[in-house]
């Protein structure tokens, strides 16, 4: 019996057990190789208004009097400029990215924080989307099913890149859009 293993104790060699943080939580701690899913629900918006108004008024006046004899000539120029501008500008963009990516643990600082970094690659009617993701994540903050919010990982670069989506246009579209824009 000695040489004989029973099922139990091939499933116990073959995965390693993962401990609690504690007796009375659910967390499990990360290790450097775990893989965490992020749910990324990233929105941005700036709005940019500008206004200026510039008056300006500038006269000059000559006044010229004459006396000849009993009549007086009264001879007077004016010129004058009178300008008025107003520049009114507004600008406004909105963003928005939600994704799911699971991500690899490169390392775990001795306070716990760990780095995270991965990416995801989608192909969608021919046209290839990339989102990458890497940042620092508490362990506190990565769920008993090892999930966490993109706003809880800080110092985030989150980039997506992928193809305009638009009409496709030939070769004679594209030259005719060159001459007739």
């Amino acid at each position: 019996a000695a040489g004989v293993q029973g099922p139990a104790d091939s499933t116990a060699a073959a995965a390693p057990l993962r401990l609690r943080v504690s007796w009375t939580s659910d967390r499990r701690p990360l290790r450097v190789g775990d893989l965490v899913t992020v749910v990324v629900d990233e929105q941005t918006a700036a709005r940019e208004r500008v206004s200026q108004v510039a008056v300006g008024n500038r006269q000059q006046r000559a006044h010229l009097e004459t006396d000849f004899g009993s009549t007086v000539d009264d001879y007077a120029i004016k010129t004058g400029i009178q300008a008025d501008s107003r520049d009114v500008g507004e600008a406004g963009r909105a963003a928005g990215l939600t994704s799911v990516i699971t991500v690899r643990v490169e390392e775990i600082a001795p306070n716990g924080v760990a780095k995270l970094r991965g990416s995801k690659k989608v192909t969608v009617d021919g046209r290839l989307q990339e989102v990458t993701l890497e940042g620092l994540v508490r362990t506190q903050d990565v769920s008993p099913s090892n999930a966490v919010l993109s706003n809880r990982i800080a110092e985030a670069v989150v980039t997506y890149r992928g193809k305009k989506i638009g009409p496709r246009t030939g070769i004679l579209g594209s030259i005719l859009s060159l001459l007739w824009p």
